[in-house]
């Protein structure tokens, strides 16, 4: 009897080792993954993406497969916003679908909602098993409605060359800004409708949406805030710290997950560090203040003939900024004009860009500004266009397999997979 129950005891006491060491590994498994450089940890979508794919044979012959195929097996997102392309293509080559969602299109009216634009790229998304990104929801003042009174009801200017104007001594411009800054009672009530819509709309989006393109190109090119935007005039830079406590509170209140994103573009010849360090002193403004800022987004609309000899040099430095404020780094819009260059040169920089960004793990995804070349993207800003990767019969282009070669080669998603 003594003995039986000693091995009673044993039995139970091997049994609470078992169980300890199955959660233990369960947690290990979970956590494998999750990106620390220099004590930071990075929000990365792992919940969303597979782990990526090792070993020899795991790519098929490019003319086999797809990119969105490609990249899967790498763990990392590629995607467009949908013009230029069927919804077949957009569902068979990427994994992520992107597109405006301004105030205007989701709040025409004062206290009236129209989730249908949002509604339909949702519903677009899920039948095609793709992440799905929204923006812009705080962004410049021709994407707001109407009756916020944000741009100049006889001229249509933007409201930032109206207050040009103002400044001047013929200005004649009066009530800037549908005059929502002349007194504290009207501030607060833009603060509320802007905190009711961003609640709203995200509450709305739910789980349905991957990440919200929270707050818009605020930086200019010498790496100060813009101050040509309503937003600014109002609540000068706190418009950007109220987005995205608007935009956390929301998420917490619902057990949402979503990722909030800040986004600017940095240059047609590059990246522009001075602006570059700017981005990323607001970056850490946010952070300082204890708000959820998962992602960066950078915007590539480059030029081929106009591009620096560094440039891949440069996107390595705000990859290391990214880095520093452990932050999730997105090409979040990419054209590449011909500007009078070759296919082959374009798909080298695709290709160099796209390489780049796999060399960090963090760096996660790349997202075309439209699926073909007849999306009318840079349309009157570049000599030449032909920005992406389809042409306008939908074939593929140079480009196309340059990131494929950029996807397959990398080797780094790999180094991280035990």
């Amino acid at each position: 009897m003594f003995k039986k129950k000693y091995v009673i005891l044993l039995l139970l006491f091997l049994f609470i080792i078992l169980i300890i060491g199955v959660v233990f590994f369960l947690f290990y498994k979970t956590n494998l993954n999750r990106l620390k450089t220099s004590g930071k940890s990075f929000p990365q979508p792992y919940q969303a993406l597979p782990t990526p794919q090792c070993g020899a044979n795991v790519f098929p012959p490019p003319d086999q497969s797809t990119l969105r195929d490609y990249a899967v097996k790498r763990g990392f997102i590629v995607g467009s916003i949908q013009n230029g392309g069927t919804p077949e293509l957009l569902g068979k080559e990427f994994n992520f679908i992107a597109g405006g969602t301004y105030m205007k299109d989701i709040m025409p009216q004062a206290n009236t909602y129209d989730f249908s634009l949002l509604d339909k790229k949702i519903q677009l998304a899920q039948q095609y098993g793709m992440l799905n990104q929204s923006e812009s929801l705080v962004y410049r003042d021709e994407t707001t409605p109407d009756w916020l009174g944000f741009t100049n009801a006889q001229s249509g200017d933007k409201a930032g060359i109206r207050l040009e104007k103002k400044k001047s001594k013929n200005s004649s411009y009066t009530n800037s800004c549908g005059g929502w800054g002349d007194t504290p009672e009207k501030k607060q009530e833009l603060d509320n409708i802007l905190k009711n819509f961003i609640q709203t709309t995200i509450t709305h989006g739910g789980d349905k949406v991957y990440l919200w393109k929270l707050v818009n190109e605020p930086i200019k090119p010498d790496g100060s805030l813009k101050t040509d935007r309503c937003w600014y005039e109002v609540f000068g830079e706190d418009y950007i710290y109220k987005s995205f406590q608007y935009a956390q509170d929301a998420l917490s209140q619902n057990n949402l997950h979503a990722l909030l994103m800040l986004n600017d573009t940095m240059g047609r010849d590059g990246v522009n560090r001075q602006k570059t360090d700017g981005f990323f002193n607001l970056v850490n403004r946010i952070k300082q203040r204890g708000l959820k800022l998962d992602a960066v987004g950078i915007e590539m609309h480059l030029e081929a003939d106009k591009l620096t000899p560094a440039y891949q040099d440069d996107f390595r430095y705000y990859l290391e900024k990214a880095k520093q404020a452990g932050v999730q780094v997105m090409i979040s819009e990419m054209t590449v004009c011909l500007n009078g260059k070759s296919l082959e040169d374009q798909k080298q920089i695709y290709k160099n860009i796209v390489s780049t960004c796999l060399e960090y793990p963090f760096c996660t995804a790349l997202n075309l500004w439209g699926i073909s070349d007849s999306a009318g993207a840079e349309q009157g800003k570049c000599t030449v266009t032909k920005p992406l990767l389809f042409d306008t019969n939908l074939q593929r282009k140079p480009a196309y397999y340059g990131v494929m070669e950029a996807i397959s080669e990398n080797k780094t998603r790999c180094a991280n997979v035990h």
